[in-house]
């Protein structure tokens, strides 16, 4: 073998490693590119569900204080509860919200009481959304219906 041909082959098979070295370069970079993409997928997903729970938890503690304001209506003895309604998806709910009422009395009667709601969504001890609702009961005046609207009858 002349000098000339290991020459052209050493030249020619350097040739072909760095075409070697490109492809890897460029399937690095692509890879890499991939990878930041999916990772802002996931960082998107998980503030977009993080969004969701905070507006049902909100969703979920104003619901509560109408629910509170009803049983108070209807028992003025009424203390609060446990409220563990179904929200979300009807299936698969592990995590279901829940929502416990307190009021608080005065202790002077005639005063102002005060109705707390906490509501978390989803009730799990790492995932779950907070939200609270405090409000102020003022006490009425039970007249026999003499300052009482009349309600409207449909003919």
């Amino acid at each position: 073998m002349t000098t000339d041909r290991r020459i052209r082959r050493s030249i020619h098979g350097r040739r072909r490693g760095a075409g070697l070295v490109i492809a890897l370069v460029t399937l690095l970079i692509i890879t890499s590119t991939m990878a930041a993409i999916i990772h802002s997928l996931l960082v998107d997903l998980r503030q977009t569900r993080q969004a969701a729970n905070e507006l049902q938890a909100h969703w979920l503690a104003d619901s509560a204080v109408s629910r509170a304001a009803a049983q108070l209506r209807a028992n003025p003895e009424y203390g609060g509860e446990t409220w563990k309604p179904l929200v979300g998806l009807a299936d698969n709910n592990q995590y279901p919200g829940v929502a416990e009422i307190r009021i608080e009395r005065a202790k002077e009667p005639g005063s102002e009481s005060r109705m707390i709601v906490d509501a978390r969504y989803p009730d799990h001890p790492s995932r779950r959304v907070v939200a609270r609702r405090t409000c102020v009961i003022t006490p009425t005046k039970n007249n026999s219906g003499a300052d009482r609207n009349p309600q409207e009858t449909a003919p």
